[in-house]
C-alpha cells in the first residue's frame, strides 16, 4: 500500500511538473485598430492569447494598423506582476512599438494604443517612488506589448501585415520578449512585419511606359493611313 501510496505522489509531481514546464499565458485582453476603428481578433486564441492576426489592403490611402497584447504569464501561480520585456533586433520604417504596464496603475500602454500620437518606442514607465522603470528586468510588473505601423499605399500596389504571438522568437524580425521574473521559465514572442507589392485597386488606369506610347502612337497612324485610302479609294 505504501508503495502504491509513493507511486501515486510520483506519478503527481511528475504531471505538475511536467504542466508548469508547458504553461501557458491567460489572454487577458487582445485589441486591434485600423485607422482608429477596432477590429476583430480573427487568429488570435482566445484562452492563450497565441496566434496571428493577418491583415490584407489594397485600397489606396493612408494606413495606422495597431495591436494591443495584455497576456498574463503564470497567473495562476505568481501572479501578473512578475513579468518584464525585452526588445529584440530592429524596427523597419513605419514600424513602432512600446512595452509597459496597460494602465491599470501607472502605465499608459493602452491609452497610446487607443490616442493619436500612437506607441512611444519605451520600455516602462517611471515609478518615482524607485527610480526605476516598470515592466523591466529591474522592476518587474503585470506586462503589456503594442505594436503597430503606419503606412501610405500607393495605388496598385497590396500590403499585407501581420502580428504574431507565439513561444518562439523570431530570427532577424525586430520582436518583442515578455519573460517570467520569478523562476519560471515561461516567456512569449510578439513579432510583427509588412510587405508591399505590386497589385490592388483604387488607382486608375497606370500610365503607359513610354514604349507603349510609340506602339500606341504607331497604331494610331496606321489607322489615319487606312481611313484616307479608303476615302480616298
Amino acid at each position: 500500500m505504501k508503495v502504491r501510496l509513493i507511486a501515486i505522489i510520483t506519478s503527481l509531481l511528475f504531471v505538475l511538473s511536467a504542466a508548469q514546464a508547458l504553461a501557458l499565458p491567460t489572454n487577458t485582453q487582445v485589441e486591434f485598430s485600423v485607422n482608429g476603428v477596432s477590429v476583430a481578433t480573427t487568429g488570435i486564441d482566445s484562452i492563450t492569447g497565441f496566434g496571428t492576426r493577418t491583415f490584407t489592403f489594397t485600397a489606396a490611402g493612408a494606413y495606422d494598423v495597431r495591436s494591443f497584447f495584455d497576456l498574463d504569464l503564470s497567473l495562476m501561480t505568481t501572479g501578473f506582476f512578475n513579468e518584464y520585456g525585452q526588445t529584440f533586433n530592429s524596427v523597419k520604417a513605419g514600424q513602432s512599438w512600446e512595452i509597459d504596464e496597460p494602465g491599470y496603475w501607472i502605465g499608459d500602454l493602452h491609452a497610446n494604443f487607443k490616442g493619436t500620437a500612437g506607441f512611444d518606442n519605451t520600455i516602462g514607465t517611471i515609478d518615482v517612488t524607485t527610480g526605476n522603470r516598470i515592466t523591466t528586468a529591474q522592476q518587474p510588473d503585470d506586462v503589456a506589448v503594442g505594436m503597430g505601423w503606419k503606412f501610405n499605399l500607393n495605388p496598385g500596389k497590396t500590403a499585407t501585415l501581420y502580428f504574431t504571438a507565439s513561444d518562439a522568437p523570431a530570427s532577424s524580425l525586430f520582436y518583442i520578449g515578455q519573460f517570467e521574473a520569478y523562476g519560471a521559465n515561461d516567456s512569449v514572442y510578439f513579432t510583427s512585419d509588412l510587405k508591399i507589392e505590386s497589385g490592388g485597386i483604387g488607382g486608375g488606369n497606370p500610365i503607359p511606359e513610354p514604349s507603349t506610347l510609340v506602339l500606341l502612337g504607331s497604331a494610331l497612324t496606321g489607322l489615319a493611313v487606312y481611313v484616307q485610302r479608303r476615302r480616298n479609294g
